[in-house]
């Protein structure tokens, strides 16, 4: 087993990458299906067999990857996967908010214009956040369409299609950072397009739940689903 870490353009390192413009989405994603594409093409100098890649991410790391598993398939063979596995992913940033459960709640602003979601759609550059955004969906004129677009592509149900790779998705109940439910979104999408998908409820658990024993169970479940997916004769299911 090879394992490769991705390393993408952050929101807040904008001064290093030239600019706001540099670290604004899709840039993130291009970044995951450009490491893709260079493992497929280095594959025999890394050792890595390019028919059995697969992809393990967790919470912003676990939306690209289920962006990248998705989106890639679309793209190219170069960026196909095998398999893909995402922890408590954001999966729709327009109905992030309304997805929190209030017996839960959640420790972080979303609709601001400084948080993690608003910055990723441009926020620094336009001073635009994500709650004027969900306030302007109706809106015609100018820059609400534009916005409105970047938001929805920024979902990864957004690329499932027939050439999808089968996906685990897991999430905890008592998630305080990514509301559970964006969980559930994207498995019910994968199921309407009759895409094999497995979902794991981890029962209490928070995403930096400690000790992290909340977490074993799945983890080793996840393990276990993974580990045949690699061994199928065809790269998607």
């Amino acid at each position: 087993m090879v394992l490769v870490s991705v390393q993408y353009r952050l929101t807040k390192e904008s001064e290093k990458w030239g600019g706001v413009d540099a670290i604004t989405w899709p840039a993130q994603g291009e970044d995951c299906l450009d490491a893709v594409q260079y493992v497929y093409e280095n594959a025999s100098k890394l050792g890595i067999d390019r028919s059995r890649m697969a992809c393990w991410g967790g919470s912003a790391g676990g939306h690209l990857c289920a962006y990248t598993a998705l989106a890639g398939s679309e793209r190219s063979e170069k960026t196909t996967l095998r398999a893909a596995v995402s922890y408590y992913p954001p999966t729709n940033i327009l109905e992030l908010y309304s997805d929190i459960d209030p017996k839960v709640g959640i420790d972080r602003h979303v609709l601001q214009a400084d948080s993690f979601e608003s910055l990723l759609l441009g926020s620094a550059k336009t001073g635009i956040g994500l709650g004027e955004i969900i306030e302007h969906l109706n809106t015609t004129t100018a820059p609400w369409p534009h916005l409105l677009q970047l938001a929805e592509s920024v979902d990864p149900e957004m690329y499932i299609s027939n050439k999808s790779p089968n996906m685990l998705i897991a999430h905890g109940t008592m998630d305080h950072t990514v509301p559970f439910k964006q969980g559930e979104r994207l498995a019910a999408a994968l199921a309407h397009f009759k895409r094999t998908r497995v979902f794991l409820t981890a029962e209490g658990c928070d995403l930096a739940a400690e000790p992290r024993s909340c977490w074993q169970k799945t983890i080793i479940d996840t393990s276990a689903w993974l580990y045949p997916q690699a061994q199928e004769t065809s790269r998607v299911a």
